[in-house]
């Protein structure tokens, strides 16, 4: 692993100097940027970051366009890339020969809800990225690592990313059989372990790649999340355990316009009412051997039914569209979508550091971002503290993700928890506070029947402890879902709802009753999805300014 990380390295240090004349405009990028949102706010905030960026050249020239999705169901990525094809077509900057990329950012971040509010695009991310005036976030390290890909798309063509992941690979121009061009769709793949290739996309491969070089191959059959047996039975699986899995993928114009033909069809029977991954249905439907079973399989949010039909239409209208795969070979793959994966790659993994990481901190395994600690605080390695302020005496216990909080004095966050403060306007146009504390390892997507919080059961025992009864806590017709339940405090100062949050929140881990103080008044409950929705983007925005311009080193 040492030798292919240094390889790497080498390589992107010549991706930085490529990057360096991108960001001054020496060299092209892509012709049009596109980051997708799932609502106006989030857009509106996606489009500040970019903006800022550009103003003081922190990212390379191009035309920087944020696109949210159209209101309603979720329509999933490839929805998304629907969508975005035809509003680009609609603004005149579609046109054959351009380069394009879309970055797929929508998304409640369920499972990293440090960043449900502003996006794990922009979420602060350790590393050294010279000559650039703002602090580093995934989308810079994304845009620097993908320095190469443009150049590499001789004919233009559009090229798809996910917002949450970063890709170290040797550059593509070098790499003569490497380019992506051509008709169809062509795969980015990384070498993975089969546990891994479980929760992603395989790439079959007919012939299998060792070696120092990027080169294509022929995509017999691509399966989108098949557990390990159906893996081994389509002869995924080589050098006793390894698959090839998906990340970013390029398709050509031709194909480009294929899909917009599609999409017309779909809206000719009404808006798009169910989710369209651009993954399991574009790439499944268009490899030379569809899985058995692909049309029924796992449909999404929105109708059964408008789905089947659909995945029908694609898998008939991209039969003999080619998918070729272009093998990554060294390369590592890190991504960033969990609390997990998150604590790991920025405190504990050490590719992550040689790779991104000039300057080695004190402690490597505890990381800072945008935030300050007092000389007698104590963050216990290994956590992330971002976009906060940490007083006197405070002590964060290891494993945790403390997020826009300010600790008061004294205060002590015990291991492997979560800590955010969330700004909110209510329904009575008032602004509050709403303190989320919980373990990183609460499951944010669970059933009110299998959801904990710190470890214990939600409605069997967190639930009594503080004098909550189960519809106060999902009124009405609510899902009953971790991520709907009104469990945390809102007040109209973060000082009140820290306070108030950490003191029941210790009743809740010490499995004593909450008593009522007359230190706070009644609060409000609010849940995470009310956070997202009802989340107050400008105090989010000042918050993070204020804290940036103090350039302290993470």
């Amino acid at each position: 692993m040492q030798d292919i990380v240094g390889k790497l390295r080498l390589s992107l240090n010549a991706k930085q100097e490529l990057y360096d004349g991108l960001r001054n405009g020496k060299d092209a990028f892509f012709d049009v940027v596109v980051v997708t949102a799932f609502d106006e706010k989030q857009a509106e905030y996606y489009r500040w970051e970019l903006h800022r960026r550009q103003e003081c050249r922190d990212i390379p020239k191009s035309n920087y366009i944020v696109l949210r999705d159209p209101p309603g169901l979720k329509i999933g990525p490839g929805g998304a890339t629907l969508n975005t094809l035809k509003e680009l077509k609609g603004a005149m900057l579609f046109q054959k020969g351009m380069r394009i990329l879309i970055i797929h950012a929508g998304g409640f971040s369920k499972r990293l809800p440090n960043h449900a509010i502003t996006g794990k695009l922009f979420a602060p991310a350790p590393a050294d990225i010279p000559k650039t005036s703002l602090p580093p976030t995934i989308l810079d390290l994304k845009l620097l690592c993908m320095a190469d890909v443009p150049k590499a798309m001789t004919q233009g063509g559009v090229f798809i990313m996910c917002a949450d992941d970063i890709q170290v690979f040797p550059m593509l121009q070098n790499s003569p059989r490497g380019s992506l061009e051509g008709d169809g769709f062509i795969g980015l793949a990384h070498k993975a372990s089969i546990q891994v290739g479980e929760c992603h996309g395989v790439y079959v491969i007919n012939n299998t790649f060792e070696g120092t070089s990027t080169l294509p191959a022929a995509c017999h059959q691509y399966l989108h999340k098949f557990d390990q047996k159906a893996l081994r039975e389509n002869n995924a699986v080589f050098d006793a355990g390894s698959v090839w899995v998906d990340s970013s993928f390029f398709f050509s114009w031709s194909t480009a316009q294929l899909l917009l033909d599609i999409y017309d069809s779909i809206l000719s029977q009404g808006p798009l009412d169910c989710e369209i991954d651009a993954y399991g249905d574009f790439l499944q439907a268009a490899c030379a051997h569809p899985p058995k079973g692909f049309v029924e399989r796992n449909s999404h949010v929105g109708s059964k039914a408008r789905t089947m039909i659909i995945r029908s239409l694609l898998l008939s209208k991209l039969e003999g569209t080619s998918l070729d795969v272009l093998l990554l070979s060294p390369s590592l793959f890190f991504h960033v979508g969990t609390m997990s994966e998150y604590l790991f790659h920025y405190c504990a993994d050490p590719s992550w550091e040689t790779l991104f990481l000039q300057t080695k901190s004190e402690d490597s395994r505890m990381r800072i971002m945008c935030s300050t600690c007092h000389a007698r605080a104590l963050v216990e390695s290994p956590s992330v503290v971002e976009y906060s302020v940490v007083d006197d005496g405070c002590v964060i216990g290891s494993g945790s993700i403390v997020s826009s909080v300010q600790l008061p004095k004294g205060v002590h966050i015990p291991q492997s928890s979560f800590l955010q403060v969330v700004p909110v306007e209510n329904v009575d146009g008032h602004i509050y506070y709403v303190c989320q504390f919980m373990s990183v390892r609460d499951n944010v997507k669970a059933n009110a029947d299998q959801a904990t919080l710190f470890g214990r059961p939600l409605v069997d025992a967190v639930l009594p402890v503080l004098n909550r009864h189960p519809s106060d806590v999902w009124p009405h017709s609510c899902p009953r879902t971790f991520f709907t339940a009104k469990l945390f405090a809102g007040f109209p100062e973060e000082s009140q709802a820290v306070k108030f949050t950490l003191s029941t929140s210790f009743a809740v881990l010490n499995d004593s009753h909450v008593e009522k103080s007359e230190d706070f008044s009644s609060p409000l409950y609010f849940s995470l999805h009310d956070c997202v929705v009802h989340r107050k983007v400008e105090a989010v925005q000042e918050r993070r300014m204020h804290l940036e311009t103090l350039n302290l080193e993470p």
